[in-house]
């Protein structure tokens, strides 16, 4: 329930110099799909950074299974798979002609207080709380 799938096409200023996607743009794509689902749930950078909160990703593993190739059209699954310690969500980036898997990965996302810079042990109520709305009218009673 806490997905999303985005669909990008692969741009010519994404190649290497091998004519296939540098392999830190796909960290870029998975940004892509991180943001469409934070917006999705009502949890946008904006709103975190107004709730007086920032979330930087302390931790992400990427395993690249091919290449991608230009003009390639691909799609993009972001999940999350906790938001109560943490935001930690996991990607997976397929062709969307073949769905033929071309890397997955997982990133983890902690918040740290605006005004101090502190971490928290915890993700806070008020993010809890959209979570928990956004999760309560996908899914009703």
């Amino acid at each position: 329930m806490l997905s999303i799938t985005v669909e990008h096409t692969v741009a010519f200023h994404e190649l290497d110099p091998m004519n296939v996607v540098w392999h830190g743009n796909y960290v870029n794509f998975f940004e892509l799909a991180r943001a469409a689902l934070l917006d999705k749930i009502g949890l946008s950078y904006t709103t975190m950074y107004q709730l007086g909160y920032i979330w930087p990703v302390v931790k992400l593993q990427c395993k690249y299974i091919r290449p991608a190739h230009l003009g390639q059209r691909l799609s993009i699954q972001a999940r999350i798979t906790d938001y109560r310690n943490t935001l930690t969500m996991e990607f997976s980036i397929h062709d969307a002609a073949s769905g033929e898997l071309i890397t997955k990965g997982k990133t983890m996302q902690m918040a740290v207080r605006r005004d101090t810079g502190e971490s928290t042990l915890v993700s806070p109520d008020c993010m809890l709380k959209i979570v928990e709305k956004y999760l309560h009218t996908v899914t009703p009673a």
